[in-house]
């Protein structure tokens, strides 16, 4: 959020975003046996890409290329504990020009409620259904299909592309 975080926070937490640890294959493992009844292989044991709340692997579902996306062990409770550290960093930088001012109940809470849905596969299915419609009339932008959904694992077509930002780099007619 650039308009609530200096540069140089921003520019700290990119680094962090970017250098994710993965979680063991164990895991993924433990979690896809849940499925065995459903057409779902993983076809690369090493993960294509580890953000901050899960990792996706390339895969076959019903014989499609496809992704797996799974989410981290114990995601939900790491997530309250870095809410907590964001308010209390708000509430120490309060007092420095590296946080501009924040309206608690009209930009915080909003913005760690988002946080939290980030953890809903659900949510993030729907939103990308809403995008590909509201994107459908953009050649430039393909959206994958999901494909399978649940608690644990979101399934979608695998595509090839570019990072959202990129795009807005590489097309800044798209960008208004």
């Amino acid at each position: 959020r650039k308009d609530i975080f200096d540069k140089s926070i921003i520019d700290v937490l990119q680094e962090v975003k970017d250098n994710v640890p993965h979680h063991s294959y164990q895991h993924t493992q433990k979690i896809m046996k849940n499925l065995e009844n459903l057409d779902i292989q993983i076809t690369d044991h090493k993960p294509i890409g580890s953000g901050s709340l899960a990792q996706v692997y390339k895969a076959k579902y019903n014989g499609k290329k496809a992704i797996v996306k799974i989410f981290h062990p114990n995601i939900e409770k790491k997530i309250e504990a870095d809410i907590a550290v964001i308010q209390f960093l708000l509430k120490f930088f309060s007092f420095t020009t590296l946080v501009k001012n924040i309206n608690k109940s009209t930009e915080l809470e909003p913005f760690l409620n988002a946080i939290r849905k980030q953890t809903d596969f659900f949510q993030e299915a729907e939103n990308t259904r809403r995008i590909d419609k509201n994107f459908s009339n953009i050649d430039k932008v393909i959206v994958p299909k999901i494909y399978y959904v649940s608690k644990d694992i979101l399934v979608q077509e695998y595509c090839e592309g570019i990072v959202f930002e990129d795009f807005i780099s590489k097309y800044p007619e798209y960008h208004k």
